[in-house]
């Protein structure tokens, strides 16, 4: 008597059930890639030059320009 070479529903079900249970054994990890820093003003520039402005708007006043 040879085994049933297909998957069935239920060996699908428990397999998942395991690998489910196995995320209860193992210890969450906090993924962060740095500690963000706190600072009142943060930013990047990443292209030759941004307009500074009074509000996060388009059409407020420019107080400003910082270059790359």
């Amino acid at each position: 008597m040879t085994p049933d070479p297909r998957f069935s529903r239920r060996d699908f079900l428990k397999l998942g059930a395991l690998g489910l249970g196995s995320l209860a054994f193992r210890p969450w990890l906090r993924r962060s890639a740095a500690d963000f820093p706190s600072a009142e003003r943060l930013g990047r520039i990443v292209v030759g030059k941004t307009d500074l402005k009074t509000r996060p708007d388009a059409a407020s006043n420019t107080v400003g320009s910082l270059y790359e």
